[in-house]
């Protein structure tokens, strides 16, 4: 009796402190203004045309797909649809049947229906459109039936050998097809019509080339920007600034829990910054709240200073992305395996990463994120070794037949000497690595030259044109399963595709479509460890490490970071509100 006495005693005093006490609590504060640090102006903001990550950092506040991978555990998760579809299939397909979410609508208060979803996708596939990057992956889609009693539920077949089928099904951003396509001209053809990837017949259409010339130009990738996101375009001053405003009686604010739909902050303001340094000042003196910086160096001093952790928040989410160098296998010099690997062991990597990245970074052996499963960490990153560089050119046939320092050989009957020029934007990291570079180089009797340009115009004038020799580039990635294709199949090794390398291998080539059609995931992991080790000895680039973000905050606002792209979601972040008593 006394043990039960004492029991409820101890409980009643338990509910008198949490009831009684009133004890602290946070409360969340809407942030009026937030001043984003980009580092260019991202020249065009709509997702369907093959976006800089500087448009990234602000269209994903405008626009949302059916899904996405969520910021904290990067599951898939439902958005603008009301739970993420079971698979069906018949003898050629795999079919998702979709409910958009029913108070869904458009800034306009029109409503988002398959309608949109189908408009989207025969925009993407329509073969003069700039959707190249998303072409190839949204062709495996056969088509988008709209339930015509409930414009909110539609099928989507797609291909049922491809191994992405849901996730490309549910993370393209949604377009509005009555903004974009006033005239309707795509409404009279269906995502299964041949007509649609024909370009000879289409181009005979007078109202879809009309539509075809509108989507194309700046004006619906700078211009119109409606999506279903909580953010709409306020204002655009080129190289200064974007400002994206809420949304009036948005209607994702019912739903608080799904991060892509929350908004924490009334206008975001992005501004232009492309100096690490001035982002910094701009920082210290309350004139931008976010920056995300790419030296290293400048993260590491902030962090340092007495001030700092009083005064700002740092994060370093771990991004899949990567650092690469392009070789260019077409050219004579680098055709050879053995040349590649050699200049592989040029590069001491690991001391990049520590010197001149502050340790902010992890080695890669290849083109799948060390996160991924389906590294194939059995394979050793290739180290700094000259005497071995020395060894496998000699083996190639290099030698310094003129004494100059140079080493040379008769490719095709012509003397060639073993001069390379490597491309770089003229960032520090890319500055540090091709000077370290060109030094070690220069020990065995390579030259590399160094060349700095714009990324922009490395990609138009170079990459895209096959129109090098070396280049220093990163690629970012996505959580979802790797479709190695675009990137690495032979049939994307020509000009305006994305195999830059020029990288052809049968072997590879047979992996790579092998993965594409195999939806286990067991299995297909097995074809990740090969691929990787085919290319592995082709060395097609010289793959360098993974870095990680560089995020500084101030410390009055409640923030977060994710490995999701760009690092965090600005839309989520809110003001740290004094301590309150409950009432």
């Amino acid at each position: 009796m006394n043990n039960i006495f004492l029991k409820s005693f101890c409980l009643l005093l338990g509910v008198i402190s949490i009831y009684g006490c009133k004890p602290d609590k946070n409360v969340q504060q809407h942030i009026s203004e937030l001043n984003i640090r980009i580092s260019k102006d991202p020249a065009k903001l709509n997702p369907i045309f093959n976006p800089s990550s500087s448009a990234r950092e602000v269209f994903q506040y405008i626009y949302l797909p059916l899904a996405d991978y969520h910021p904290e555990d990067l599951i898939l998760s439902p958005i603008l649809i009301e739970e993420i579809p079971e698979e069906k299939s018949d003898d050629d397909n795999i079919i998702y049947t979709v409910n958009i979410r029913e108070d869904a609508v458009w800034s306009d208060g029109q409503p988002i229906t398959g309608l949109d979803y189908a408009f989207t996708v025969k925009a993407i596939k329509l073969p003069l459109s700039n959707t190249g990057a998303w072409r190839s992956l949204v062709n495996n889609i056969k088509d988008v039936k709209v339930d015509p009693s409930n414009p909110k539920q539609f099928s989507i077949y797609v291909d049922k050998n491809y191994m992405l089928a849901l996730e490309v099904c549910l993370t393209i951003d949604l377009l509005p097809a009555h903004i974009y396509d006033k005239e309707n001209a795509l409404a009279v053809i269906n995502v299964s019509d041949d007509f649609i990837v024909n370009e000879a017949i289409y181009q005979k259409d007078a109202s879809i080339m009309q539509f075809v010339n509108f989507f194309n130009s700046p004006e619906a990738s700078r211009d119109i920007l409606e999506g279903a996101g909580p953010y709409q375009l306020s204002n655009w001053n080129t190289n200064q600034s974007i400002i994206l405003q809420k949304k009036k009686a948005y209607w994702g604010d019912k739903y608080p829990d799904i991060p892509f739909l929350r908004a924490g902050v009334e206008k975001m303001i992005f501004k232009m910054m492309p100096d690490d340094n001035t982002a910094v000042t701009s920082l210290k003196n309350g004139e931008v709240d976010i920056i995300t910086l790419r030296n290293s160096d400048v993260f590491a001093n902030l962090r340092k200073e007495d001030e700092a952790s009083d005064k700002f928040q740092f994060f370093t989410p771990a991004i899949i992305r990567y650092y690469y160098i392009a070789l260019n296998n077409d050219r004579p010099q680098l055709q050879d395996k053995n040349v590649r690997r050699a200049l592989a062991h040029l590069l001491d990597i690991d001391k990049i990463i520590n010197t001149i990245d502050y340790g902010l970074g992890r080695r890669t052996i290849g083109h799948f994120n060390p996160a991924k499963a389906y590294y194939n960490d059995k394979l050793a990153p290739i180290g700094y070794d000259a005497e071995q560089a020395k060894k496998l050119l000699q083996n190639a046939g290099w030698q310094d037949t003129d004494n100059n320092g140079i080493l040379d050989k008769q490719i095709d009957g012509k003397k060639e000497e073993l001069s390379i020029e490597i491309l770089i934007s003229g960032n520090a990291l890319g500055e540090s690595v091709a000077l370290l570079f060109q030094n070690n180089a220069k020990e065995v009797g390579v030259n590399i030259n160094i060349t700095r340009k714009k990324s922009s115009l490395i990609s138009k004038e170079h990459t895209s044109t096959r129109k090098y020799d070396m280049a220093a580039l990163a690629i970012v990635q996505d959580a979802s399963p790797d479709d190695p294709y675009s990137r690495w199949h032979s049939s994307m090794a020509i000009p305006g595709e994305r195999n830059y390398a020029n990288y052809r291998s049968e072997a590879a080539d047979k992996i790579i479509e092998q993965i594409r059609e195999t939806r286990d995931e067991e299995k297909r992991s097995y074809l990740y460890l090969r691929l990787q080790e085919i290319m592995y000895e082709d060395q097609p680039v010289i793959f360098l490490y993974t870095p990680q973000k560089k995020i500084v905050v101030s410390k009055d606002i409640q923030a977060s970071s994710t490995a999701k792209r760009p690092g965090y979601l600005a839309n989520t972040f809110y003001k740290k509100a004094a301590l309150e008593k409950v009432k």
